[in-house]
């Protein structure tokens, strides 16, 4: 079912006549707060990204996010684990550095975009690679600075893990 609502999120985003202005470069400060999913507590996330607009529809978005990373054990059926074991690999707050195309496009006085995303995390004891969606709206306050809303997921294959989170910062164009 996950399969092919990205699928269908893709095919949306690639659909999105976009108009975003070309030869353009943005970053973006985004805290947010992550939803908890079966075995992922709430937490704060927060995440810096950039991206450059090659042409009128498409980009290349980068990102380093963060996570404080608290994983319930309980909901893994885990809870007989030494504790140790589970603070130093689960417990600890980790980064995800990712990277992928971006789609864009102008609704209303702000603009549209859709990200599609690879990366790895770093920071926890066992690093993995992950895969993820983002698509939000970014509301121009003038030519260079605007309100950023995104909602992004992430997808930790190895821990077997789903980050569902929303965001809210500011972006600035340069």
């Amino acid at each position: 079912m996950k399969r092919y609502f990205l699928i269908a999120l893709t095919v949306a985003f690639l659909a999105i006549p976009a108009l975003a202005q070309g030869g353009t470069g943005y970053f973006a400060i985004l805290p947010g707060y992550q939803f908890s999913s079966s075995e992922v507590e709430s937490c704060f996330v927060g995440s810096l990204d950039g991206g450059y607009f090659y042409n009128d529809n498409w980009g290349l978005h980068m990102g380093l996010n963060y996570n404080s990373g608290e994983f319930d054990f309980g909901d893994l059926g885990f809870g007989h684990l030494p504790y140790s074991w589970v603070d130093d690999v689960y417990k600890d707050s980790f980064y995800i550095l990712e990277i992928g195309p971006e789609i864009a496009g102008n609704v209303g006085p702000g603009q549209l975009y859709g990200q599609l995303n690879i990366g790895h995390t770093f920071g926890a004891r066992e690093n993995e690679w992950t895969y993820g969606v983002a698509c939000g709206y970014r509301f121009p306050i003038n030519d260079r600075v605007g309100i950023n809303v995104q909602g992004t997921y992430h997808r930790v294959n190895d821990w077997d893990t789903d980050h569902l989170d929303l965001r809210l910062g500011v972006i600035f164009r340069f």
